[in-house]
């Protein structure tokens, strides 16, 4: 929440600033034409109206168009920080509480390539699933498939991430600075799972995962 706040108070006084500047800038351009009238013996009423009235205009076009980048700007750091939110929310939240069961068997203890997606999708022997079941404090199959379903909603949500951010409806620096490690770690974790899932559901989920990892893993915080 504050770092929503922190984004749209800079976001608002880049704005202020600009309004003020153009106000300056008016002010300055009123005073060298009335100057330039004088100097070339040009001043009257109508010439300094006419002069005003052009210069108004080309100003006030400005601002439209200043305004406009402006306000697009605010809405998509506004759609940015929705998203990052929504991760939060609680049906992304159970997914990842069972994603924290499996980071140290995955991360520290090599576990075998393959076998975190033969246990969500109970291919493992009898041995090895009370194995896992026990390791991982599941009570029964049941919860195996909560998992499974948590984990399907959680990389829908990454993958509507990606449209988003490939679609230009959204600050991509502000995303993937707030989410790149986070699912980067996720995606490598069930990446094997993923690609076989993907391939019976949906084929271009996986392009989109993989490319996702892609703008993480190639991301350069723009200032």
């Amino acid at each position: 929440m504050d770092s929503k706040k922190n984004n749209l108070n800079k976001s608002n006084m880049k704005i202020g600033i600009n309004g003020t500047l153009w106000i300056t800038i008016f002010l300055i351009v009123i005073v060298i034409l009335l100057f330039l009238l004088l100097i070339f013996k040009k001043f009257s009423i109508t010439n300094f109206y006419y002069a005003l009235t052009v210069w108004s205009v080309i100003c006030t076009v400005i601002l439209n168009i200043i305004n406009s980048i402006s306000e697009t700007k605010r809405k998509k750091l506004e759609k940015a920080i929705e998203i990052v939110n929504d991760f939060d929310n609680p049906d992304l939240r159970e997914a990842r509480n069972f994603t924290r069961r499996f980071k140290k068997e995955h991360d520290e203890n090599n576990l075998q390539e393959g076998k975190l997606a033969d246990f969500i999708e109970l291919r493992l022997n009898n041995d090895e699933m009370e194995a896992f079941m026990d390791k991982y404090k599941f009570n029964n199959k049941e919860e195996i498939y909560k998992l499974k379903s948590s984990l399907i909603y959680m990389f829908n949500y990454f993958q509507s991430m990606y449209v988003i951010i490939e679609s230009d409806m959204a600050d991509k620096n502000y995303i993937l600075r707030c989410m790149k490690d986070v699912y980067k770690n996720l995606f490598n974790r069930f990446k094997v799972w993923l690609a076989e899932n993907c391939e019976t559901c949906d084929k271009n989920q996986f392009n989109d995962l993989v490319k996702l990892e892609e703008l993480a893993n190639n991301f350069k915080e723009q200032k």
